[in-house]
């Protein structure tokens, strides 16, 4: 048995967007994707008999406490048999940064364990503790407790990244750089520290996640009509756009029984309650269907 609850970040959005829980039994094999959404996941996973496959190479995971990747810009799936347990957290990048001091680059394409004491801490307690809904409190606490909640909410990148998603993602550098009152080199430099990509790419990353929301929200529309309302100019350029970050053509998502793939894209503010949703599903060490 394998199912999937997502949960609304409640008081700490928009710095947490929402909360997943994964959690199956024996003899499940499925696949978890990872969507380059323009976030990133803490993660506490007990899962023995998983692994993460990255482009070149894979990763297997032992129970810890993690930051993975929504921030990416290559292919990342999580593989997982028998019982497992996966609690995410989606985060703004920027929140990383000042949590942690580091820049978020460390964050890209990367699954990274965290050893602080703090971490280290939480993980013991989420070992030791039984009960999904405990286990979401304990987390929701550890991060209205760490996060420097003000700091972040009046970062000039984090407020940057609002007005690029109201834009819908049809913003030039230089839009952004002149918004910020910078030059375009020192907004390269901050969104890489603070962000993990660059701005031209995240703006790409908010463009097409309003694009897919819009081919999964307005079923009745054609293609063509998603294609000239998101500034692209032929459906070429954007079935391109689209396989690069979802690894498929637009056509193919539509009809793809994805229901934990398309959930990943919506904003956190559009799950006001919480869904139950099942999993998307394929057997392991498959790709996804082109």
């Amino acid at each position: 048995m394998h199912h999937i609850e997502i949960l609304p970040a409640g008081s700490l959005y928009p710095i947490v967007k929402k909360y997943l829980i994964n959690h199956s039994t024996p003899p499940d094999e499925y696949v978890l994707p990872v969507v380059a959404n323009g976030n990133v996941y803490l993660m506490f996973t007990l899962a023995p008999a998983s692994t993460i496959a990255f482009t070149r190479y894979n990763l297997p995971i032992k129970p810890c406490l993690a930051i993975g990747g929504q921030i990416c810009r290559e292919h990342i799936q999580v593989y997982c048999r028998g019982q497992v347990e996966f609690l995410f957290v989606e985060l703004h990048p920027v929140a990383l940064y000042h949590l942690y001091r580091y820049s978020a680059q460390i964050f890209t394409d990367q699954f990274t364990p965290l050893e602080t004491k703090a971490e280290t801490q939480l993980k013991e307690q989420l070992l030791n503790i039984v009960g999904l809904q405990t286990k979401i409190a304990l987390v929701r606490q550890f991060l209205a407790q760490s996060l420097p909640l003000a700091t972040i909410l009046q970062d000039n990148i984090f407020k940057l990244t609002h007005w690029i998603e109201q834009q819908q993602g049809q913003v030039s550098v230089g839009e952004m750089s002149h918004r910020l009152g910078v030059s375009e080199r020192q907004l390269q430099r901050l969104f890489l520290e603070k962000m993990g990509v660059s701005p031209k790419y995240y703006a790409k990353m908010v463009q097409m996640r309003q694009a897919i929301n819009s081919v999964m929200s307005h079923t009745d529309r054609s293609l063509t009509d998603v294609v000239y309302e998101r500034g692209h100019f032929d459906a070429a350029h954007f079935n391109k756009d689209f396989r690069r970050f979802l690894y498929m053509n637009p056509t193919a998502f539509l009809h793809h029984k994805a229901p934990l793939l398309k959930q990943l894209l919506l904003p956190g503010s559009e799950l006001l309650v919480p869904k139950r949703k099942e999993a998307f599903f394929s057997p392991a060490h498959e790709e996804y269907q082109t």
